[in-house]
């Protein structure tokens, strides 16, 4: 019988930062192998977070390890658009804002007011909240991947938004 012959390819994952790892294994799942994505070289620690995966149990490479560690890296963000901030505004000052359509249409006075403002290079202020000022970028030099050729990217301007100090604070309590 050819040593090759009783091993299984598998695809197993890192229970620490979940990178695929490609192993081989005996039929008797006794012996464990880790090899690289090429199936040539064999390396016994991940090739993303360098974890060593020796004294790792098999059972720790499945893919429910995998699905819990994607789910502690990326945790979920809430953006809050028109109808939320509208909705917001008419609760906070119903005096101000009788029906929500008038807190849209100051909504979006105001943002038509700091679109106008920050085109014309003007810096805007948001008492508490933080500021947005114009922010220009150098002219610097930079290398193509896919050909290594070097080029030229022109310089640009941007919009940089700098929390105030209360709002650092009550971020980084």
């Amino acid at each position: 019988m050819a040593p090759y012959e009783s091993v299984v390819c598998e695809v197993r994952y890192c229970p620490k930062c979940g990178t695929e790892i490609f192993c081989r294994t005996g039929s008797n799942n006794d012996t464990l192998y880790f090899i690289s994505r090429a199936m040539e070289v064999e390396v016994q620690t991940c090739p993303q977070c360098h974890l060593d995966l020796i004294g790792v149990p098999i059972h720790a490479l499945d893919v429910q390890s995998r699905l819990a560690s994607a789910k502690k890296q990326t945790p979920q963000r809430h953006r809050a658009g028109i109808g939320e901030l509208t909705d917001a505004a008419a609760q906070k000052a119903p005096e101000v804002f009788p029906t929500k359509s008038s807190a849209r249409k100051v909504l979006k006075a105001m943002g038509e007011v700091v679109f106008d403002l920050l085109s014309e290079g003007v810096d805007v202020r948001f008492p508490g909240i933080g500021s947005l000022k114009i922010h220009e970028r150098k002219a610097r030099k930079g290398r193509n991947p896919s050909t290594g050729e070097t080029l030229q990217i022109p310089s640009k301007k941007g919009v940089k938004f700098l929390p105030s100090k209360a709002l650092r604070e009550k971020l980084n309590p």
